[in-house]
């Protein structure tokens, strides 16, 4: 072979290796960030898991009436079908029906309470046809509706539907359920920041039904197709969520991040999810503006210049409800130092007591003149709440320890901040018993003692079985509870009376996320509301998308590895001449080496 020939050759052949090399390597390089990505970021749910997600109602009771009745059933429910107006042919029993050849059974017009895109199916398809039609009302899916045969979109978005199924086999056929499942509707996108166009990672998304977050990665599958694409990798600030598809129902999705404004944004659904299944909505977040000068809240107050002497403290008279008898309100005649008052408390026997754990200073004037009217600006008198106007006593928005008597919760209540749920950070170190609630706060708003509701079971938010039974209870006996499970309102709650426990029955999860929200009604005061996302079927698909991806990953360092070795080699024997023979070498040399023997 010619040397200049072969020198192209073996330039050639290291070069390729040496490509093969850098894409093997970058490959994985990309898998490993899945694999990173996959351990790093909990909440993450593949893609191909979304369009698996779709709600049912299941028929799997026969022995019902011949009524033509409407039959109104609450969104979700597994049985409760137990009504048909005709049928020929027929053998029904509890769990399920016979069809003769010839025969067929019509089932009742249902009310499925929203225009919903629909798919009937039965578990027995064989020489059976199953139909179905819908409108906007009972009469006309009765009266002037033509049957369709059940497909993909057997009925774009009624509320009223209907189902038929007929057997012309001339054989029998035994069904035991019909669902009649309703599709799910995908909304994704990406957060980013407005002046750079960053993506951003941490980023809350609420639409209402639920929540979830920005992350650094959303679909583990992308990164396999990118990296074997060349293509890019999904960057960071990418969300993703499922909600069951219902006609003309707006969706307001709102995006938040510490440090920058919300934004907030409504879609509309299309006619029907035929002929759309997903939109993609994303967010622009600006920064918020922080503010400079102007007056500072929080611990930090401004006290006036004008303080009052010890003699005209000691005169100062407290409201007659904060020095009944009983109280341990602290006396201002006996104090030694109005600008350091050790252990300040206001006290209503029965009711509420403030003990200040920090020392205070009330000698300003203005602070004077507020304690003589402090009934205005303290409520401590009436049954679980305590209040403070810390803008006119800041003097007073100080740490404290609170007790509330006299409540009547079976267990610990919740503690409302300024009315709301979430009080990390600002009351710690709670203790319940005996009707008698402490608990330490950081500053002072408005706190409020609350029934809370309590999860029993199952006790995690993962659950293996589409028909979980949920236990929970209440902190108030007497309470009125009200629910909706992945949107759907339950029927009446009633706790146990002497527990407060309750149970609910009869749910169906759908594949990926199931919201449980809880509200009540008190006759003690509000009653917290509790929300939980279960997570139905998800981590199965989440285990094995990880293993392939780590055996993928795994396979993809290998191949890089026996590249880099054979570019080694290549190189080696390029930088050694009398080893080249290989590639045809030096034939003079050769040929010298072989007449010498």
């Amino acid at each position: 072979m010619p040397a200049d020939l072969h020198d192209k050759i073996e330039h050639f052949v290291i070069h390729l290796v040496a490509f093969l090399f850098a894409f093997s390597t970058i490959s994985a390089a990309f898998l490993a960030y899945g694999v990173y990505q996959n351990n790093t970021v909990s909440n993450l749910k593949p893609a191909s898991a979304v369009y698996a997600a779709y709600q049912i109602w299941q028929q799997t009771d026969w022995n019902g009436s011949t009524s033509s009745e409407t039959s109104s059933v609450p969104w979700g429910t597994i049985g409760g079908w137990d009504k048909y107006y005709s049928g020929s042919g027929v053998t029904t029993n509890s769990s399920g029906f016979t069809l003769s050849g010839g025969g067929n059974i019509v089932s009742s017009v249902f009310d499925t309470g929203e225009k919903r895109t629909n798919n009937f199916a039965a578990d027995n398809s064989s020489g059976l046809t199953l139909s179905a039609k819908g409108a906007d009302s009972a009469a006309a899916v009765k009266n002037s509706v033509t049957w369709v045969t059940s497909n993909f979109c057997t009925l774009a978005a009624y509320r009223y539907v209907q189902y038929k199924i007929e057997n012309t086999s001339g054989g029998s056929a035994t069904i035991n359920y019909v669902y009649m499942g309703v599709f799910p509707y995908s909304i994704y996108g990406t957060v980013r920041d407005s002046a750079t166009g960053n993506p951003l990672s941490g980023v809350s998304i609420n639409y209402g039904s639920g929540s979830t977050t920005t992350a650094l990665l959303r679909d583990r599958n992308l990164v396999v197709k990118s990296a074997l694409a060349a293509g890019p990798v999904p960057g960071s600030g990418y969300y993703s969520f499922t909600i069951d598809f219902v006609s003309s129902k707006q969706v307001t999705i709102t995006a938040s991040k510490t440090g920058y404004n919300s934004q907030t944004k409504t879609i509309n659904l299309p006619s029907d999810a035929c002929s759309s299944t997903d939109t993609n909505v994303d967010f622009s977040l600006t920064k918020a503006s922080s503010s400079s000068g102007g007056t500072t809240t929080g611990n930090t107050s401004t006290t006036s210049s004008t303080s009052i002497g010890l003699t005209e403290f000691q005169q100062i008279d407290l409201p007659a409800a904060f020095t009944a008898a009983g109280s341990t309100t602290t006396d201002l005649s006996k104090v030694a130092d109005p600008k350091k008052i050790e252990n300040f408390t206001l006290d209503i026997p029965g009711k509420n007591k403030i003990v200040f754990k920090d020392a205070l200073d009330l000698s300003a004037k203005s602070t004077a003149d507020a304690l003589k009217e402090l009934d205005k600006y303290i409520k401590i008198d009436g049954t679980g709440v305590i209040e403070l106007d810390s803008k006119k006593l800041p003097a007073l928005n100080k740490k404290a320890t609170l007790t509330m008597s006299e409540l009547k919760y079976t267990f610990t209540p919740t503690i409302l901040v300024d009315g709301k749920t979430g009080s990390t950070g600002v009351v710690s170190n709670i203790k319940y018993g005996g009707g008698t609630l402490t608990f330490d706060v950081s500053h002072f708003t408005r706190y409020e003692a609350a029934a809370k509701f309590e999860l029993l079971a199952p006790v995690s938010t993962s659950v293996s079985s589409p028909n979980t039974i949920i236990k929970a209870r209440i902190s108030d006996l007497e309470a009125s509870i009200n629910g909706t499970f992945n949107d759907i309102t339950l029927a009446k709650i009633t706790p146990d009376p002497k527990t407060g426990e309750f149970t609910l029955q009869k749910l169906v999860f759908k594949e990926g996320e199931n919201t449980l929200k809880l509200s009540g009604q008190s006759k003690l005061g509000k009653v917290a509301p509790l929300t939980v996302t279960f997570f139905y079927g998800t981590e199965n698909v989440v285990t094995k998308t990880s293993n392939n991806e780590n055996q993928a990953l795994i396979v993809v360092l290998v191949v890089a590895l026996a590249f880099a070795t054979l570019l080694g080699y290549l190189i080696y024997r390029r930088k050694k001449p009398h080893l080249k023979t290989i590639f045809g070498g030096d034939q003079k040399k050769v040929q010298e080496k072989t007449e010498i023997k």
